[in-house]
């Protein structure tokens, strides 16, 4: 059963619920998510929704996050039953009566689904409600979190050289004195958010080199932090565009190809090396990928259902959907209709 945020938390989540100086968590309690994982499978996961986000973790301790989904002011949340629920919805709501579905940006070209169960209708309803609140609340925190995490990463990013100290501080302090007072009182929370992210990006290009700061990425990765990688990769746009760099990085974490620009998501070489490792990864690549035969023979055999992202010729493609059900039998219904009623691919 959800749990209100009046409960006491574990220290980490006092961490987490800490972040932005108010310790304010919206809601937790358990759930099962689905994916994104090889399988696919539902895991039962506890969740915590506190400023613009919805982080699950193993157990209640908090101590290792597995997955975390940002909100944005566009995410929309909805039960799997709704006419209007998107993605696998309606195959979803047959089992779990009492699912959601996160829809993190509905005008996306590729949009982002977050499929979960709340086992009951009492904490479907509690999720249903407390999601939209978490979202105001995430834009009523953009001063808070602007002093506590810009100044830290700001003057972490630059302590080894005094000079870079003090031209982060004045970036630090035009940011907070300045635009970000200028845009709240236009009720424009997320643009000073934006800059938030220009202005750390600049201090981390001003006092680390390429080389330093892909260290840190793959420290991150390694360590298990996918959030503190994902951070390093956006704000840090000479590694994201670089194409070794970003091979390195989607073998380790082939989700955070979705970080990568355009043109490396179109790259043929980072999109197999993260399909290599994670064949969900192709979900990410651009269209001229998934259109790609050689691409999307390689992510069916590592793991049949990734068929579902292939272009639409692919799947009426008979030796792809061939070798996608072999691998996977539920692979299957993603293939074209004709190749669904062809009695010859069931025998897999």
């Amino acid at each position: 059963m959800a749990e209100a945020a009046t409960k006491t938390l574990p220290s980490a989540c006092q961490d987490l619920a800490t972040l932005s100086g108010n310790g304010h968590v919206v809601l937790q309690g358990w759930l099962h998510r689905r994916g994104p994982t090889a399988t696919f499978q539902w895991r039962k996961r506890w969740a915590v929704l506190a400023h613009g986000r919805l982080d699950f973790f193993e157990n209640e301790d908090c101590k290792t996050r597995k997955s975390h989904s940002r909100l944005r002011p566009e995410t929309v949340a909805m039960s799997l039953k709704a006419r209007c629920a998107p993605g696998d919805s309606a195959v979803h709501s047959h089992q779990r009566p009492f699912g959601f579905v996160l829809d993190l940006e509905p005008k996306a070209s590729q949009r982002q689904f977050v499929f979960v169960d709340a086992s009951n209708q009492e904490n479907l309803d509690q999720w249903l409600q407390a999601i939209p609140k978490a979202i105001e609340q995430a834009k009523g925190e953009a001063v808070s979190m602007s002093r506590h995490y810009v100044q830290g990463v700001l003057l972490a990013a630059a302590k080894r050289q005094e000079s870079q100290l003090n031209r982060c501080r004045k970036l630090a302090a035009q940011l907070i004195c300045k635009h970000t007072m200028r845009y709240l009182r236009r009720d424009s929370a997320w643009v000073a958010r934006a800059l938030v992210r220009i202005l750390i990006r600049k201090a981390l290009q001003a006092s680390m080199d390429g080389s330093d700061i892909q260290a840190r990425i793959l420290k991150a990765l390694d360590e298990g932090d996918e959030a503190a990688a994902e951070s390093l990769l956006r704000m840090s746009p000479q590694i994201s565009s670089d194409k070794e760099a970003a091979r390195n990085i989607v073998k380790r974490h082939s989700s955070l190809l979705q970080h990568l620009p355009a043109e490396l998501r179109a790259d043929r070489d980072v999109v197999l090396d993260a399909i290599r490792n994670d064949a969900s990864a192709l979900a990410f690549a651009d269209d001229s990928l998934k259109s790609d035969r050689g691409v999307a023979w390689a992510a069916v055999q590592r793991d049949g259902n990734s068929l579902e992202h292939v272009s639409a010729d692919l799947k009426a493609d008979r030796e792809i959907v061939l070798a996608a059900v072999i691998n996977n039998a539920d692979a299957l219904q993603h293939a074209s209709e004709e190749l669904k009623a062809d009695e010859s691919m069931t025998v897999f």
